[in-house]
């Protein structure tokens, strides 16, 4: 089982590529383009990371899970935001 010392992350600008986020499985790496923030930075870094810890979901499947996790991170402001600064004390 891998921990977080096993993943590393790197970032640089993406858009060449045509990508926010890569998963290199093999080498337990991903990559985040550097001009990300907020909402976007925790959902792509979400994406790339589950792609890592679980690499025989499907795509959809990712998507799913990484958009689902990062709407409860926002909801109780662990993403903060002018908007949601206040909700966990």
């Amino acid at each position: 089982m891998l921990s977080h010392n096993d993943i590393r992350i790197g970032f640089k600008k993406l858009g060449r590529k045509k990508v926010l986020g890569l998963a290199y499985k093999d080498e337990n790496r991903i990559e985040i383009d550097s001009s990300l923030k907020g909402k976007d930075f925790i959902n792509v870094t979400i994406h790339e990371l589950l792609h890592i810890l679980h690499p025989y979901l499907l795509e959809e499947e990712i998507d799913n899970s990484a958009n689902v996790i990062t709407h409860f991170l926002d909801k109780y402001g662990v993403i903060k935001t002018e908007e949601n600064s206040n909700k966990i004390v």
